[in-house]
């Protein structure tokens, strides 16, 4: 995804935001696990899981580092 929104109002399975470099990737339900790559410098985009917003921009929110901290975020290594 590199632009525009998907909204995944069920669950999600493993790699979820693999190659994700722009958007907004909005997720209301469970998520198996996300893609490293999600979470890479170079995603521009925004995740927003649970209504929490956990990364904008090329880096974690407040909120996602510390959920990331506290492992609450699964990441497909």
């Amino acid at each position: 995804m590199e632009g525009g929104e998907i909204i995944v109002k069920g669950n999600c399975g493993s790699w979820t935001g693999d190659k994700m470099k722009g958007g907004v990737l909005i997720l209301e339900g469970e998520v198996k696990s996300f893609a490293e790559s999600a979470f890479f410098y170079d995603n521009k985009g925004t995740i927003i899981w649970k209504n929490i917003k956990i990364w904008e921009n090329g880096d974690w929110t407040k909120e996602g580092r510390e959920m990331r901290e506290k492992d609450k975020i699964p990441i497909w290594i």
